[in-house]
């Protein structure tokens, strides 16, 4: 099964790198904070919920109550193994006065490679949204790389480097009545630092690159100018802050399976 993440991997990062030769239209930084809270089950699984917001420093970007867009998830993950597990959330997410709802289902497999541990995030999610052009599933797979160093007694920091593709679910798509898409729709580069205070709280601090994928259709510039379409590449870069509180149902097992830091 970890080469058939391997292979899956290897064929969306060459699709990826032919994407990024195109043009890019870079964005002004975004801050996404996010508060979590995580219930351990006594059978080795976690309820976990989360909510955060998405705030543009660009001036001309209306962030209505602090945010211009804000989601809310609930999810469940279970361990099969000490390496594997299955799980489901389901995330809504407000945006300009729009709402969608998506339900994912997602499996996880992790394994130590020396002092690393890396981890593959495999899941298939789809996407209810107010507009029907943007209602359609979504094949999402994550891979990353983390270790740890403990400080002290308690404290342990986990550096970790992820890198997630994204791709629209085109099983039955319409060639001559939908637009034109790209093969990879969006990407996602993230490094971080968690550090774990205890058992029941870390904070993970973050910074990221997301890139969209599109094809654009021809324009014109504010003196009327002429700007070709084709492909663009939009990229934003995004700082955050992920605080997690960690609640207990019964005794602290000695031996249980961690979450990683990015759910």
């Amino acid at each position: 099964m970890r080469k058939l993440f391997l292979v899956l991997l290897a064929g969306l990062w060459c699709a990826g790198t032919a994407q990024a030769q195109n043009k890019r239209v870079g964005y002004e930084l975004e801050v996404w904070p996010e508060l979590q809270a995580e219930y351990a089950l006594l059978n080795g699984g976690y309820l976990f919920l989360s909510a955060g917001g998405q705030r543009s420093t660009n001036s001309d970007m209306e962030n209505r109550g602090g945010f211009y867009r804000k989601h809310l998830r609930a999810g469940y993950e279970t361990f099969l193994t000490e390496q594997w597990s299955v799980g489901g959330t389901a995330r809504y997410t407000h945006t300009a006065g729009m709402g969608d709802f998506t339900p994912e289902i997602l499996l996880r497999h992790r394994s130590n490679i020396g002092a690393l541990t890396f981890g593959q995030r495999l899941s298939a999610e789809y996407r209810f949204a107010d507009t029907p052009d943007q209602t359609r599933g979504v094949t999402r797979l994550r891979l990353d790389l983390e270790r740890q160093f403990p400080v002290g007694s308690t404290v342990v920091l986990r550096p970790r480097l992820a890198y997630e593709l994204g791709a629209y679910l085109r099983l039955q798509r319409d060639e001559e009545a939908q637009p034109k898409e790209r093969v990879i729709d969006f990407t996602t580069l993230r490094a971080e630092v968690g550090i774990r205070f205890s058992d029941r709280l870390d904070i993970t601090p973050w910074f990221g690159y997301l890139a969209s994928y599109q094809f654009v259709l021809p324009q014109t510039d504010s003196d009327g100018n002429p700007i070709p379409g084709g492909r663009r590449n939009f990229v934003t870069p995004t700082v955050g802050l992920e605080t997690r509180i960690t609640l207990f149902s019964g005794s602290l097992p000695a031996n249980r399976n961690q979450l990683p830091t990015q759910h």
